[in-house]
């Protein structure tokens, strides 16, 4: 990928070469310099576009592209037999999500191709690419002109974490994993009030409590109700951490490495006086706007939760902890392709340290849950033992069967929660959360 490419320069462009670019451009920001998917957008010129539709295509287009990226990268191995110099990788990427949108989204070909062909003669350095994109992508559909197929979806996943599914779950379970996360995703709101109101302007379906699901939408922000502050964004396995906490009106909750705050807003909703922690200012920024459209209220502070500690000790904490995240691949699929093992050992020493430190934080009696949104052990169930095994006043609060609201969930024989990717189809899947509940005696 170029180190610099002026984005500014695709608002030039019909939207469809736009786009194209957009796109590319995008994918290349996510697998090459650790990008989120919306910041990658942004840095490619999402905003410049007027119209929602090519918003809403631009990330549907990335997505479907990054969900099947390995894949794609296998398929097209026959056929490009000299890799794409580095510097002109956003080529590959033009190649991709070409084939990604008509093997995927069903998209004409003789369009896509033709979009894909103009992308490139955007830049002078890259024209001589014109004939081999254009040979590459119509000599790949005349090879499967019975039908449009990809290899296997292990492709899309490293084998050390396949081989940490298959040792944990087993070859059935990790099938499942793999299978629903190729999956589009489906949109999670967390409804403030009125909920029936709203789920019938939203479209939306019940699944628990105030949480309804819907078909996800390129920019949020045009959905009913959100300028009102009606709802927030929250997966509904996110939202189990703070409800097992069990928090009354005016009682006084720390909720460390909060941002970007959904289960803060969570918390606040129930009447909760919540202290939002994290060190992340950007973030906190989100968290700070999110609060100010929802029209609720949060302390919120700016700090290393491994070093801040509160004026008090806390009766109840929820630290939902930074891990890799590997439970939320359908949403965010270019996750596969940055974490390795170098990265597991690392955030288990964070997560050691945030244990550390909420364990001086919690009052004697208090509760307190942790949480991953990982399907790692190491970031689990072992993070669990050895925290049991370093502090004996610490023991676990089984969580109960009645608990998750109904919602479908794996509870341990300890009492601990494994949300699967796979759990509730219906509303688009779970992202896989580990739960356990704490408390200090």
């Amino acid at each position: 990928m170029p180190l610099k490419i002026n984005t500014g320069i695709f608002t030039k462009h019909p939207p469809a070469i736009q786009t194209r670019l957009i796109i590319a451009h995008a994918i290349g920001l996510m697998v090459e310099s650790q990008d989120k998917i919306d910041q990658a957008l942004i840095k490619s010129g999402f905003l410049q576009l007027k119209e929602l539709r090519d918003r809403s295509f631009c990330r549907l287009v990335t997505l479907a592209t990054l969900r099947h990226w390995g894949q794609i990268r296998q398929a097209l191995l026959p056929y490009i037999k000299k890799p794409v110099p580095a510097v002109d990788a956003i080529v590959y990427s033009i190649i991709a999500s070409a084939l990604a949108q008509v093997i995927i989204l069903k998209t004409p070909p003789h369009a896509v191709v033709h979009t894909a062909v103009e992308a490139v003669k955007v830049f002078y350095h890259l024209r001589k690419y014109q004939g081999f994109v254009n040979a590459i992508l119509q000599k790949w559909l005349r090879d499967h002109q019975s039908g449009f197929s990809l290899p296997d979806a292990q492709f899309n996943y490293p084998n050390w974490l396949l081989q940490s599914w298959s040792s944990l779950y087993g070859s059935i379970k990790t099938d499942k994993i793999i299978s629903s996360f190729q999956q589009e995703p489906m949109l999670h709101l967390s409804i403030k009030n009125q909920t029936e109101y709203w789920a019938m302007q939203l479209q939306a379906k019940h699944l628990i409590e105030n949480v309804y699901y819907r078909q996800t939408d390129g920019d949020i922000s045009h959905l009913p109700g959100y300028h009102e502050g009606a709802w927030w964004i929250q997966n509904a396995a996110a939202t189990l951490p703070a409800s097992l906490l069990h928090i009354h009106p005016g009682e006084r909750v720390l909720d460390l490495c909060a941002a970007p705050g959904g289960k803060t807003a969570q918390l606040a909703a129930t009447g909760a006086c919540v202290t939002a922690v994290d060190n992340d200012g950007v973030r906190l920024n989100i968290l700070q706007q999110n609060m100010q459209r929802l029209g609720l209220e949060a302390d919120i502070v700016q700090a290393d939760a491994c070093a801040w500690r509160p004026s008090a000790p806390a009766h109840y904490i929820l630290l939902d902890a930074p891990c890799s995240a590997t439970g939320t691949l359908r949403r965010h699929p270019e996750i596969a392709w940055r974490r390795t093992l170098n990265d597991i050992d690392r955030l288990v020493s964070q997560q050691r340290k945030l244990l550390h430190a909420a364990y001086h934080m919690l009052a004697p009696g208090g509760k307190m849950i942790y949480a991953t949104c990982s399907l790692q052990p190491q970031e689990g169930e072992q993070q669990i033992e050895w925290f049991l095994a370093t502090y004996p006043e610490i023991r676990i609060d089984p969580i109960r069967s009645a608990e998750p609201n109904q919602l479908q969930t794996v509870i341990s024989d300890q009492g601990t929660i494994r949300t699967m990717p796979y759990d509730h189809p219906e509303a688009g899947g779970l992202d896989g959360f580990f739960i356990a509940r704490l408390q200090r005696v």
